[in-house]
């Protein structure tokens, strides 16, 4: 969810060789974006992954092993 950005990001986006979801809206804050974000998800997971964070290219498989690994509701960071 871009939420009112003005870097740049739908033209990168636009640029990339795979398949992107992408959502703009006028900007609303964290909370708001997230709270879009959760109405508008199909998957049986969420992540929410922001422009200061960085992911080890395995990162979401990782997490997504954990989850199936365990019988309880979890929460991966």
């Amino acid at each position: 969810m871009d939420d009112g950005s003005t870097d740049g990001t739908e033209e990168m986006i636009k640029k990339l060789d795979f398949p992107v979801t992408y959502y703009w809206q006028k900007n609303g804050g964290d909370a708001a974006a997230r709270n879009k974000l959760i109405e508008l998800a199909k998957g049986g997971y969420i992540s929410f992954i922001d422009s200061d964070d960085l992911l080890m290219p395995d990162a979401i498989e990782k997490m997504v092993d954990v989850m199936e690994s365990e019988t309880e509701d979890v929460i991966v960071y």
